[in-house]
């Protein structure tokens, strides 16, 4: 048994490994559209591994309102630097290995307590057999930022994802594929002092929040067809259920989403991507709160004069809630801007958004003089100036004014930051 175990590991070994001489270049046999995460433009040998590292400073300047509140509101010089790299073994024409990290680290000047590491790490295999490619997909993330536009303190939380799946091609028009996966979902600890910088209140709010540890499970196909050279349509669909480790939440629920999709880009100057549909949120404790409605993104970029590039994105989805008395919130919003090149150097860029979360049912007011429906309006100003240094390297400065508006007093907050940004990638 054990000659036979090693027959089929040395037989493996020579089919992955025999085509490689020279590393033979795996796009030739169409692999970058099956998975454009091994596109490899701009990046650089190193031994067998064809590697993209870059170096970024983010957000390095100025916020007038470091934790969000109404009162009493704190100021801080602020950045945000680190490394990533993104590497990629070609095993010939038969496999490929990616592996990339993200690594952060977040800088307070007057708060040390909020100073923190957020990192992104990733590793995938491909095999590809003839028109199909299989793969397993693992992830995991870790950050201390605001979790969404209900958890607007930062908070570390943490992401653990798997997935398998195959997808293939069929002709030169049709594409399909089915996929499985899982991500667990943890949160920060009370415990802990620095999940608690910023408030009094801040441990009973990291007690709650953990509420929404769970596991979500999915499992996904999806069809597309290039109904133009240039132009693609297709349907996904999915079957999910959310788990949560805490029984009291009584969150536990399934949910069933179809999607129509579409990318397109009929001419050099307009480009667009569409993923609408439907989602139905069934909960297995609450019936009555349950979700039916629209959900999705899209995007649609458009050159203007040859200098000038102006984008709108819209998107629309619905969040699991800390609240007791509402099992989800649903988020809508949209982004539109401008970018203009001075030279081929010079630019910059406008920028507009507004977002709108709604709760579904009345909530207890903060104040305690009874219940009311929470909606909450966000809006978005930039202006940003950006200076390209040489392919690859951007340095930009940006104005940025964001403002909350609520039909909870106590929820409405605004704030400035100037900040500049450094991209490097080499």
């Amino acid at each position: 048994m054990l000659r036979v175990m090693r027959r089929a590991m040395a037989a493996l070994v020579i089919w992955l490994v025999a085509p490689a001489a020279g590393l033979l270049p795996l796009f030739a046999g169409g692999a970058a559209d099956l998975d454009p995460d091994l596109k490899l433009e701009r990046s650089r040998r190193l031994g067998p591994f064809h590697v993209q590292p870059h170096f970024r400073i983010r957000q390095a300047g100025y916020d007038d309102n470091v934790f969000l509140v109404n009162e009493g509101r704190e100021g801080a010089f602020t950045a945000t630097l680190g490394p990533g790299l993104k590497a990629v073994l070609l095993a010939g024409r038969r496999a490929a290995v990616l592996v990339a990290d993200d690594l952060d680290y977040v800088y307070f000047a007057n708060d040390s307590e909020l100073n923190h590491f957020n990192n992104a790490l990733r590793a995938k295999l491909d095999l590809f057999l003839d028109r199909f490619l299989l793969y397993a997909d693992g992830r995991y993330e870790s950050s201390r930022e605001r979790l969404n536009a209900e958890v607007d303190f930062r908070v570390r939380h943490s992401v653990v994802g798997q997935a398998v799946g195959v997808k293939g091609r069929f002709g030169s028009r049709l594409a399909a594929g089915v996929q499985v996966g899982r991500q667990d979902f943890g949160f920060g600890s009370a415990a802990n002092a620095e999940e608690v910088a910023g408030g009094t209140d801040r441990q009973a709010q990291v007690e709650t929040l953990r509420v929404l540890e769970r596991v979500e499970s999915e499992a996904s196909a999806f069809v597309t067809y290039r109904a133009l050279r240039k132009t693609s349509v297709g349907i996904e669909v999915s079957d999910g259920r959310a788990e949560f480790e805490d029984p009291r939440s009584q969150s536990d629920a399934r949910s069933r989403r179809t999607y129509f999709t579409m990318s397109f880009s009929p001419s050099a100057f307009l480009t667009g991507s569409l993923r609408l549909g439907r989602l139905r949120l069934e909960p297995e404790e609450r019936p009555d709160d349950g979700f039916s409605g629209p959900v999705g993104d899209a995007a649609l970029g458009c050159h203007i004069s040859g200098r000038g590039h102006a984008r709108l994105r819209y998107g629309r989805n619905v969040v699991f809630s800390v609240q007791s008395d509402n099992l989800y919130f649903t988020t809508e919003g949209w982004r539109a801007s401008y970018a203009h090149a001075l030279s081929d150097r010079w630019g910059v860029e406008l920028e507009h958004g507004q977002d709108r979360v709604d709760y579904p049912k009345p909530m207890a007011l903060p104040s305690g003089s009874g219940t009311a429906q929470r909606s909450d309006r966000i809006t978005l100003n930039a202006l940003a100036g950006l200076f390209r240094v040489q392919p690859g390297t951007r340095v930009g400065l940006r104005l940025e004014q964001w403002n909350r508006a609520s039909t909870f007093g106590l929820e409405e907050a605004r704030r400035h930051v100037l900040s500049t940004f450094v991209e490097y990638n080499y």
